[in-house]
């Protein structure tokens, strides 16, 4: 395929998809859209699904309905979005806002009304159609940093109604300024298979590439030998106007000696397929070295949507003594281009390399169930668990005063999961007093233990994984911690807006929350990322000068429980 043709299909693909002339949506925002993050993105786990759009630093700028419609959804939780709202259009499209401070005096009330009814902050409503009707540029929401976001900004998304699958925002004519090119960071050339090599090596080779303009080229001029199938990788990111932050790019063309064998394009994508971008990444690289590498081929078992082409999986197959001209292009979605050229030169046979004695290891198929056992620990693999087939290996030591049992060194951190498989360690000994309190954790790099859940009965501690690494067995018997931050026995509120408390919980993490005032459920919100629970006051403690009974009860992810008792004025 040539790159004339593939720009035709994609100028035909972008038509069909959009629509030309189909939507005249305004900007969500009246100040200038500065982006901090864009679509398809590489994120922790998924790919970027909107467009992150700057708010100066502060919270509380309007936003503004792109489109007349209705409000579809209503979705409020300590993480994710935070405080997000879905408008449903008539053109077909459904606009998504998220990390939202609040939103109009409608919209807030139906939410209110339904958090009370509910008693439950984190809500997920969708209300029947029409009865939030919502008109185009009406003020809807005010921007904010809810949710598990980083920094002030709103998360703005066009989904397809049909499907809720998100597509580049970037398509839809919104005043976003990007006149900068992709910049390659990172070149990785794979061999792949039996008997491939890359400089006589059967490890990757990592290359900085250097650049002349938005032209690239490798250190030196230098020609790598390889031989068998082999595979590319890169590393790049695009730039926008007015930000240093780095974003994810639209195409990647791969082509050797004018043959196409990879394209791709982040058009749209759905959530379920999103985790594949464990397989389109080099998950061992972003792991070890916090580099995002692209593979330009396909894993044995990756279904991304986004390979609009392959040709043998995007392996290149060189068993020749050959030069070959290897191009990789990369736009992003307003059409500024980078590319780098480079040549491999095929070895003519691969190197004899001597074998190295490894430990015993347990070959899990990825496209079928595996399972391993020993002495009191037994893991259960699905089918397709993974991307490629892994070959397991486990260890263990003894563990440390604060554990229960033995360190199980579970294969390599570096080996992405899809699928979450189950582990079942024999515990003997646990009084039945503490069933509900024993967990599994995973230690970090530092020894710091992470809470990873499961359950434990008959002797025995079932837990659901989705990573590998190091774990073991803990007990959390502590209760979580609550701090008062702006309130003291006796204290007169008249002229506060709200009372906040600072909560911690050491290992199993805060489960739920409720607070009362005169032993009336009332709207605390929780704000994880800040260790804050906080009530805004609102029509269900009116001021009255009298004395108001405070409650508050918090409870672990293991049952442990703390109650914070006092009383105020307002």
């Amino acid at each position: 395929m040539t790159k004339t043709s593939i720009s035709i299909i994609l100028l035909l693909y972008t038509a069909q998809l959009f629509g030309q002339g189909a939507t005249d949506f305004r900007s969500p925002m009246d100040i200038p859209l500065v982006l901090s993050g864009n679509f398809g993105e590489l994120r922790s786990n998924h790919f970027h699904s909107g467009i992150d759009i700057k708010t100066q630093g502060v919270t509380g700028h309007e936003i503004y309905a792109i489109e007349s419609g209705y409000v579809s959804r209503i979705k409020v939780r300590p993480g994710g979005y935070g405080k997000a709202l879905y408008i449903a259009h008539p053109n077909g499209y459904t606009s998504v806002y998220g990390h939202l401070s609040g939103y109009n005096e409608q919209i807030n009330d139906y939410l209110t009304s339904e958090q009370y009814r509910r008693r439950s902050h984190s809500v997920d409503l969708y209300p029947e159609k029409g009865t939030l009707r919502i008109e185009k540029g009406e003020v809807i929401a005010l921007s904010g940093n809810t949710g598990s976001s980083s920094g002030p900004h709103l998360h703005f998304e066009v989904r397809s109604s049909t499907n809720q699958h998100p597509l580049n925002g970037l398509f839809f004519d919104f005043p976003v300024a990007d006149r900068i090119a992709p910049k390659i960071t990172r070149l990785v050339i794979y061999p792949a298979g039996e008997n491939a090599q890359v400089e006589f090596n059967t490890s990757p080779l990592v290359l900085n590439p250097v650049s002349s303009s938005d032209t690239y080229h490798l250190p030196g001029e230098r020609i790598p030998r390889v031989h068998g199938n082999i595979g590319f990788g890169i590393e790049v990111y695009d730039y926008l106007d007015g930000a240093p932050n780095r974003c994810g790019i639209y195409s990647i063309e791969m082509k050797v000696d004018g043959k196409s064998y990879f394209y791709s394009e982040m058009d749209e994508f759905s959530f379920a397929e999103s985790r594949f971008i464990n397989a389109h990444i080099d998950y061992a690289r972003k792991i070890s070295h916090n580099e995002s590498v692209q593979r330009l081929f396909k894993l044995p078992y990756n279904e991304l949507s986004i390979y609009k082409y392959l040709d043998n999986n995007g392996l290149v197959p060189i068993i020749d003594t050959l030069e070959h001209q290897v191009q990789i292009i990369i736009n992003d979605s307003y059409g500024n281009a980078a590319e780098i050229a480079f040549r491999v030169k095929g070895a003519g046979s691969a190197r004899y390399m001597p074998e190295i004695k490894k430990q015993p290891v347990t070959l899990l198929p990825y496209n079928a169930p595996g399972a391993f056992s020993q002495n009191g620990i037994s893991l259960e693999f699905p089918a397709y668990c993974f991307y490629e087939d892994v070959p397991f290996t486990f260890a263990r030591t003894g563990g440390s005063s604060d554990l229960l049992s033995d360190i199980y060194y579970l294969h390599r951190e570096t080996t992405p999961v899809h699928r979450s498989y189950t582990i079942e360690i024999e515990i003997p000994g646990i009084s039945e007093a503490h069933n509900n309190k024993v967990c599994l954790v995973k230690i970090g790099e530092d020894g710091e233990l992470n809470y990873a859940g499961g359950s434990f009965s008959n002797g025995k501690l079932k837990a659901e994984l989705r990573e590998f690494g190091k774990f073991a067995v803990a007990i959390d018997t502590l209760p979580p911690v609550i701090m008062p931050l702006d309130i003291f026995p006796g204290k007169q509120l008249t002229s506060q807006p709200g009372i906040r408390f600072r909560i911690e919980d050491e290992l199993s993490g805060i489960d739920s929350y409720r607070g009362f005032i005169d032993n009336q459920w009332v709207l605390f919100q929780y704000d994880p990322k800040n260790d804050l629970l906080f009530y805004e006051f609102d029509k269900m403690v009116p001021k009255s000068k009298k004395n108001h009974e405070l409650e508050i009860h918090l409870t672990d992810d293991r049952g442990n429980k703390t109650m914070y008792q006092t009383t105020f004025f307002r």
